[in-house]
């Protein structure tokens, strides 16, 4: 019997087989990217071959530790066809909200009510400050959506899906 207080306490073991199996039902696993007779260098892509969509890392356990942690992120990007990168995804959400709020900053904010928990864990994911004064910038309502989206996609080095010039 399992003592109460280990219950549901996976192993390294167990979390990766865990994750193999999450990764199976999702048509993916983890993949050889490049490899050489040195080294090889895995990645989480399609088990089907049709290539990887993450970072590579230097052994399989370490990709699978990664994919461990981000598997809401990859059933995002599987079943929606939505960006991996953090960046990427919040620039996205963002600038989606943005085309349906127009020029009105409070519209912006309901417009992302659904969404806006997921938006800034995944700004924080992109460790940039300038993102998270954005996101602030959001909460406040004042700032025109698409200034927004443009400074946004300033700071992540990232193409302005709108076109609009970033504010100075």
């Amino acid at each position: 019997m399992i003592a109460p207080e280990t219950e549901g306490i996976m192993n390294v073991e167990d979390r990766r087989s865990a994750t193999r199996n999450k990764l199976a039902a999702l048509g993916c696993a983890v993949v050889t990217a490049v490899s050489d007779r040195r080294s090889g260098s895995y990645a989480v892509g399609f088990a089907d071959g049709r290539g990887y969509f993450t970072g590579t890392w230097d052994s399989e356990a370490k990709a699978l530790d990664w994919a461990a942690g981000n598997l809401p992120r990859i059933e995002r990007y599987v079943l929606r066809g939505e960006a991996i990168d953090p960046g990427e995804f919040v620039l996205e959400r963002v600038a989606e909200a943005a085309q349906a709020a127009g020029e009105d900053g409070a519209a912006l904010r309901e417009a992302l009510e659904g969404r806006w928990a997921e938006i800034r864990v995944e700004g924080r994911r992109t460790r940039n400050r300038e993102v998270a004064d954005v996101l602030d910038d959001v909460e406040c309502g004042d700032v025109p959506p698409r200034d927004l989206v443009a400074r946004l996609a300033q700071e992540l080095g990232l193409p302005d899906p709108t076109g609009t010039p970033a504010p100075r």
